[in-house]
């Protein structure tokens, strides 16, 4: 989960370049159906084979549901690769969401890119409640919250978290459970 994490985070970074190659853009969002596009580019100084394959969120599987052009392709140093992207089944009354990966041929690397099927244009309800152990943040809506910063106690901390449809994440911060959560709206609990 943390391995998670912290590349969810790095792509977060305005700087979208991480062991020799850099992507752009860092989220994917389809609310029509319809073609979508990834840049990837070889910044390194060797030419590098890249493999791209749709997984579920949770990393547990293969998944069809979106087509990915191409699968493999080989980019010498400071070529371009443009992914196409496109939903081949539409998505649930719910939003659905998976991650790109992009994978060196040389497993040096492995990159996550979240994408997200909303073509019903499902909203979040991001609900927050007080707990003994913490805050507890609970997405009672239809689409995926994207949580960019917190403001606790004056300290702004640089947060990346997506919580899906359902999903619940308590932030344990010991007795100061006080917060400014910034997402696509700014939420104070206090």
């Amino acid at each position: 989960m943390t391995r998670i994490f912290s590349a969810i985070l790095f792509l977060a970074l305005s700087a979208n370049t991480f062991a020799g190659v850099s992507v752009s853009p860092t989220t994917v969002g389809f609310t029509s159906s319809g073609m979508q596009q990834i840049r990837v580019k070889n910044t390194g100084d060797a030419d590098m084979i890249y493999k791209f394959k749709l997984m579920t969120w949770s990393l547990e599987q293969k998944s069809k549901d979106i087509l990915i052009f191409p699968p493999v392709s080989k980019l010498r140093p400071g070529e371009v690769q443009v992914l196409r992207i496109a939903v081949r089944t539409p998505n649930k009354v719910s939003e659905n969401a998976y991650r790109l990966v992009i994978e060196s041929a040389d497993k040096r690397f492995t990159i996550r890119i979240p994408i997200f099927v909303n073509l019903h244009k499902k909203q979040h309800k991001l609900r927050a409640e007080k707990t003994e152990r913490g805050l507890l943040l609970t997405n009672t809506g239809q689409a995926h919250v994207k949580i960019t910063g917190m403001d606790r106690g004056g300290t702004v901390r640089g947060q990346l978290l997506y919580l899906l449809a359902g999903q619940s994440k308590l932030l344990d911060d010991g007795n100061d459970i006080s917060a400014i959560i910034t997402t696509e709206k700014t939420y104070a609990i206090y």
